[in-house]
């Protein structure tokens, strides 16, 4: 439509700049959406990685614990 748009008001090039600002706008703005969206999922996602890691080191000083009260 831009491209028709500029061929009838004979300014291609200014309606091809139009259109190519508009569309960056459109991907900075989704992007910027979909990033702000993914950052909790993120944070949940190392949280669970390190308490794994946490209880993979915890948990063998436990055991050795019950096993020397027991």
């Amino acid at each position: 439509h831009m491209v028709s748009s500029g061929e009838a008001g004979r300014d291609i090039p200014g309606m091809m700049t139009r259109a190519a600002d508009f569309l960056d706008n459109e991907f900075e703005t989704g992007s910027s959406t979909l990033l702000s969206l993914l950052e909790p999922l993120i944070i949940v996602v190392l949280g669970g990685l390190v308490g794994l890691i946490v209880l993979s080191v915890m948990l063998p000083i436990l055991q050795l614990n019950t096993l020397a009260i027991g």
